[in-house]
């Protein structure tokens, strides 16, 4: 009966040492199987940051060839407005010349009346152009601030 005892011990003593080998076994799988979770984690994460920071150059390129289109269109209308205003001011100095050179014709004329009459004709529409000449200049002249503004 002891060498029964014994046996039943030895093989209780097996049994424990097998569990306990089963059990680190275990252990040691779902240790590897969290090492395994967590690095496939930390790659995904990884992958998701670079994802973003793609995302956000990307953002900050187009965000900077729209400024550049925004600019050269600026450039392009200034320049339109700065050449507009060149023909403007030569057109304003034809009609200033040939203004002045009526009012000297009107004082050296010899005959008054039907210069007079001429000019009376014609008074209407050269007033209206000096108005809208007067209108011209100050529209350039509220372009020049804007332009001065952004500079």
């Amino acid at each position: 009966m002891n060498e029964n005892a014994r046996v039943i011990q030895e093989q209780m003593a097996n049994s424990r040492s097998s569990m306990a080998r089963e059990r680190e076994r275990r252990s040691e799988e779902k240790l590897a199987y969290f090492l395994a979770e967590e690095e496939r984690l930390a790659e995904q994460e990884e992958i998701k940051r670079r994802h973003e920071q793609q995302l956000q150059a990307q953002r900050a390129q187009e965000q900077k060839e729209k400024l550049e289109r925004e600019m050269e269109e600026y450039r392009r209308r200034m320049k339109e407005k700065e050449r507009l205003m060149k023909t403007v001011s030569v057109h304003r100095d034809q009609f200033t010349a040939k203004y002045c050179d009526l009012v000297a014709l009107s004082k050296t004329c010899k005959d008054q009346q039907t210069f007079s009459a001429i000019f009376t004709a014609n008074n209407t529409m050269i007033r209206d152009m000096f108005q809208r000449i007067e209108a011209i200049d100050e529209k350039i002249r509220v372009i020049i601030e804007k332009k001065k503004t952004y500079l």
